[in-house]
């Protein structure tokens, strides 16, 4: 978390778009980033790597946060690009190239 804490400071203007998975306590610091920082965080998106009570609980943790908050638990790369593009920060082009490495 500090890292994540140390950037938004360091970068005052920029958004920032948090990506990791939900093995561990990614979604938790995420969250806590987002709710001390309003308006700087564009998008959380965690990759769901195993479908357990920790995904099912990120799940309800996403459910109570306002849609325009953009939190999203997904199941590949491909759904994550797909997310990205429809908030404008990705191109058809990059989808279509994540598709391929996928």
């Amino acid at each position: 978390e500090g890292a994540i804490l140390r950037l938004i400071e360091d970068f005052p203007t920029l958004k920032f778009i948090l990506i990791g998975d939900s093995g561990e306590k990614d979604a938790d610091i995420y969250h806590s980033v987002a709710k001390r920082h309003p308006g700087r965080i564009a998008a959380v998106i965690i990759r769901n790597v195993k479908n357990n009570a920790n995904a099912k609980r990120i799940q309800r943790m996403f459910a109570r946060v306002p849609a325009e908050s953009n939190y999203h638990l997904v199941k590949n790369s491909e759904e994550a690009a797909e997310h990205l593009a429809k908030l404008g920060y990705l191109h058809a082009i990059q989808i279509e190239q994540i598709r391929q490495a996928s």
